[in-house]
């Protein structure tokens, strides 16, 4: 404590003042004792000590207020310095929407000088000047021609907006409000990532998977036809050999047929080309007709489907059938072939508590995925390690799809496993059609 009351005298002894009240205080203390010496204390002396103390708590006060305004301006100085050593632009803002501060990047990305932005108050109405156009659809957002949210309405929230002139921006902005203890507000931060590059090289090499597909899907069209006059025995007998040689280039061409389709459909969801055709269908009617379709498949592992019946009556609920119908074929297919001989798919719906949602929950009795690896098991072009092991075709594209469907729809998936022993995903579906997201629904 002793320490810090010297580093603050030792900062306020940089200020002119501070030497003023001591040079005045030295010089009443010095009047003070040359009349007590010469006289004796007087009644005019005991005020001039009063005076003395008052000065004390003032040199007291100013000693520590010039600390607090020395601290503040260090911090300001290296949030400066963080604001411009950052790539990303920066703005902060009070609740008058009046700006506090920017940086270089945020300068350059608007078109504007540093002093033709600090304490200038921004309103909707200036989007119609083409020099504030950029800074406006920044600050408020919903001006922007395309704005999604992506994450909920929390601090931090997170929008991307796209802004066409005047020229196109693909912009990530992250809003931080500014608060105290006590939950007020002073104001707020916000920063800008430019995701405009990023976004037009995904679109490029979307576009090239996309053209590579629709080239390879020709040609395999044609195999896959020559595959089955030929095992079908259109062209005349074939040995039990041929026969086998013929069925396993069957399915291999099937296999490249779905990995053209994911890459396809993943290149679709990539460019927001994936569209959904809600209307109202029958979720027990679409798994009936999934098991259907698979049940052959199923046959030849010797695998049961085990559907377990539901405590409630499934109500009919709005949906793109043909998606869900995708997502739920998907993890069906996975647990056949990544299951063992004599194994089991067990399917079981269930209804959420107090809740406008279903859960399906789809089993397996396979080899099962590593604990570590859930968080991943949906991404993009992954596959399980365990899986990997027995199975090295595939590109890791089927549960990227079936997420992509699930989220669209307002709901959520996962996944629980133990290695050898089977695997579970469980997601709910809502069926309440308000839960299924705005801008899904409008497409």
């Amino acid at each position: 404590m002793v320490k810090r009351f010297l580093e603050k005298i030792k900062l306020a002894t940089k200020f002119w003042s501070f030497w003023a009240l001591l040079m005045l205080q030295m010089i009443l203390l010095v009047n003070v004792l040359f009349r007590a010496i010469k006289g004796g204390i007087q009644i005019i002396d005991y005020i001039w000590i009063l005076l003395i103390i008052i000065i004390s708590f003032v040199e007291l006060f100013l000693i520590d207020a010039i600390f607090r305004v020395s601290k503040i301006e260090l911090e300001k100085s290296q949030v400066n310095g963080m604001m411009a050593s950052m790539n990303d632009a920066v703005v902060s803002y009070d609740e008058q929407f009046k700006i506090t501060l920017v940086n270089d990047a945020f300068e350059k990305l608007c078109g504007l000088k540093e002093n033709e932005l600090l304490d200038k108050k921004i309103v909707p109405e200036m989007n119609s000047d083409p020099k504030y156009m950029i800074l406006t659809k920044i600050m408020f957002p919903s001006l922007a021609p395309e704005m999604s949210r992506l994450s909920a309405e929390t601090n931090p929230s997170k929008i991307q907006i796209k802004i066409f002139k005047p020229r196109e921006f693909i912009l990530e902005l992250i809003t931080t409000r500014v608060e105290n203890q006590y939950d007020h507000t002073f104001g707020f931060v916000k920063i800008i990532k430019d995701r405009t590059r990023e976004n037009q090289l995904m679109k490029s090499k979307s576009d090239f998977i996309t053209i590579v597909a629709h080239q390879l899907r020709t040609p395999l069209t044609g195999a896959t036809w020559g595959a089955e006059v030929l095992y079908k025995k259109e062209l005349g007998d074939i040995n039990p050999n041929q026969e086998k040689i013929l069925k396993q280039t069957l399915d291999t061409l099937g296999d490249m047929s779905k990995t053209i389709n994911d890459l396809l459909k993943a290149a679709s969801i990539e460019d927001g080309k994936f569209g959904y055709n809600f209307a109202i269908g029958d979720i027990m009617e679409i798994i009936n007709e999934v098991l259907t379709s698979l049940v052959i498949r199923a046959k030849e592992k010797n695998i049961k489907f085990v559907v377990y019946p539901p405590n409630f009556a499934v109500p009919k609920f709005v949906m793109d059938k043909e998606k869900i119908a995708m997502a739920i074929s998907n993890i069906v297919e996975n647990a056949i072939k990544y299951n063992v001989v004599n194994g089991e798919v067990g399917i079981k719906i269930e209804q959420i508590k107090d809740k406008p949602f279903i859960k399906i929950s789809i089993s397996d009795t396979g080899v099962g995925i590593n604990e570590k690896e859930f968080e991943n098991i949906f991404e993009k072009f992954y596959r399980s390690s365990s899986i990997m092991k027995t199975h090295t075709a595939g590109i890791g594209l089927g549960l990227y799809i079936v997420k992509n469907i699930i989220k669209n729809h307002g709901g959520e998936i996962w996944v629980e496993s133990i290695e050898q022993r089977g695997t579970t995903f469980h997601f709910v579906l809502p069926t309440d059609q308000n839960y299924i997201p705005p801008q899904v629904r409008t497409n």
